[in-house]
C-alpha cells in the first residue's frame, strides 16, 4: 500500500530567495536533483541514505512578494515502521536544511543535520556498551 508523505511550510522569503535555497542545500546536502520546472517551481529530489532511496516532489508557491509556501512529498509503499521512520527523517532532514539556508546558514552547516538516525544510536549505545564492560574489566 503507497502512503503519501508530506511537509508544508510556509516562509517569509520571497520565492527567488526559496529556490536559491534549495539549490544550496541539494549541492550541499548530497541530493540529486532528477528533474526541475522553472515555470511551475517544482522539484523532483532524489536523496540514498543507507540503504534508504526518496524521491521527494517539492513544491513553490509565492504567496505574496515576501512569502512563499513550500510542499515537500513523496509517495512510498511502506515496508514497515522502520522504513516509514527512514522516509520521515529524510523529509525531516531536507526541511532541516532548507531552514538554515534561508537564514543564510553557511554551506558547511547544511551538510549536517541534528537528528541522530538509527545508525547514530546504535553507534552511541555500542560505545557506551564498550566503554561499561571495559570498566567492568578494570
Amino acid at each position: 500500500m503507497n502512503i503519501k508523505l508530506e511537509r508544508t511550510a510556509e516562509v517569509e522569503y520571497n520565492l527567488s530567495h526559496c529556490k536559491g535555497c534549495i539549490e544550496r542545500v541539494v549541492a550541499n546536502g548530497g541530493y540529486s536533483v532528477n528533474n526541475r520546472n522553472d515555470i511551475l517551481n517544482t522539484y523532483r529530489i532524489g536523496k540514498i541514505t543507507g540503504l534508504e532511496f526518496v524521491n521527494m516532489n517539492v513544491s513553490l508557491k509565492k504567496v505574496s512578494d515576501d512569502k512563499t509556501e513550500i510542499q515537500v512529498s513523496c509517495v512510498e509503499a511502506i515496508r514497515n515502521s522502520g522504513h516509514q521512520i527512514a522516509v520521515d527523517q529524510i523529509l525531516d532532514a531536507f526541511m532541516e536544511r532548507f531552514s538554515k539556508a534561508l537564514v543564510g546558514a553557511p554551506d558547511e552547516a547544511l551538510k549536517t543535520v541534528s537528528q541522530k538516525g538509527c545508525f547514530g544510536i546504535v553507534l552511541t549505545l555500542v560505545v557506551f556498551g564498550a566503554s561499561i564492560v571495559g570498566f567492568a574489566l578494570m
